[in-house]
């Protein structure tokens, strides 16, 4: 039991110094990101909304693991938080 509590520190610890944001908290807006989803697919593009229930992006690119290449989102695209795996800085502010 306690290598499995050292294991998800050591875990939390590496994901936030690589430029992950953990579930949960309060992500940074104005900043490029990539959203992975519980799917598979993956969302990037820069966060403008990132409180509450709703992870919001714009300038969007959909990755679908099954495509080739990324596809570029009209508008913004709403993620609710649930179907959110993680989130990783990917670059500069906007």
């Amino acid at each position: 039991m306690i290598a499995v509590a050292i294991s998800v520190a050591v875990l939390a610890l590496v994901a936030t110094a690589s430029g992950a944001v953990l579930y949960g908290r309060r992500l940074r807006i104005r900043r490029r990101a990539l959203v992975s989803l519980k799917t598979g697919n993956a969302v990037s593009g820069v966060i403008i909304r990132g409180s509450g229930r709703w992870v919001v992006v714009a300038d969007a690119m959909v990755h679908d693991r099954d495509a080739s290449a990324p596809t570029p989102a009209d508008g913004e695209i709403w993620i609710e938080r649930a179907n959110v795996d993680y989130v990783q800085a990917i670059g500069g502010d906007r």
